[in-house]
């Protein structure tokens, strides 16, 4: 009984927060700055582009590109991140609080095969799933996700505090002439006024969620 209403309360935590969002977090979300805010990998040069094979920005009139050949390894490869650290903006709060991501993204392949890619979202010493984007090709795809960003360790408050990452990764390589884009990042807090409680925020810091796959009918990787 015990254990139903704990997983009721948690659910209620959930539905209050994901009803209230807050700030935006993200800079230059939508690249009108250019790459400003964001970090590059020399191994994969993208560039900021306003109509690249045709394509209009899902937001906006700047999108990035990351146009093949681009290999990768055995796991997977960084293409961009970004990196924000408390305190965030004025009003977000500095410790515990849900976030939620989103993003735009348009993917060509050779042929229409398919191409693994996800925009992860690595909340301090909570957790949260990749975001992953699949469905049809050749048009702007969006999804999101959100997690519980944790400042401290829980578990050792000794530890120093841990930033929030967004980053676009590349699972497979890119062919000639396939190309991904990227439009449209936001991430935004729900809060204030979210219980924070030691075993509430364990509970969070191990859960994964996950909207959207990479593959139709296959599990994320």
């Amino acid at each position: 009984m015990r254990l139903r209403v704990f997983i009721a309360s948690v659910l209620l935590v959930v539905a209050v927060a994901s009803a209230c969002h807050g700030q935006e977090i993200l800079a230059n979300g939508s690249f009108e700055s250019n790459l400003s805010s964001w970090t590059t990998y020399p191994l994969y040069p993208v560039s900021i582009q306003t109509n690249y094979q045709g394509v209009a920005p899902s937001d906006g009139s700047k999108y990035l590109a990351l146009a093949g050949p681009a290999t990768v390894g055995y796991t997977y490869a960084r293409i961009i991140s970004q990196v924000r650290s408390a305190p965030f903006t004025t009003g977000v709060p500095s410790d515990n609080f849900v976030v939620y991501l989103s993003a735009s993204t348009y993917l060509h392949t050779n042929g229409g095969r398919n191409v693994s890619y996800a925009l992860t979202l690595e909340p301090g010493y909570g957790q949260a799933g990749g975001l992953f984007h699949g469905g049809a090709q050749d048009s702007w795809v969006s999804a999101q996700t959100w997690g519980y960003y944790i400042a401290q360790d829980p578990f050792d408050s000794s530890l120093p505090i841990k930033p929030i990452t967004v980053a676009l990764e590349l699972r497979d390589s890119l062919q000639a002439g396939e190309y991904l884009l990227l439009d449209n990042v936001q991430l935004s807090y729900g809060g204030p006024g979210i219980p924070e409680p030691s075993s509430l925020a364990a509970l969070l810091a191990g859960l994964v969620f996950l909207i959207a796959k990479t593959r139709k009918g296959e599990n994320a990787k």
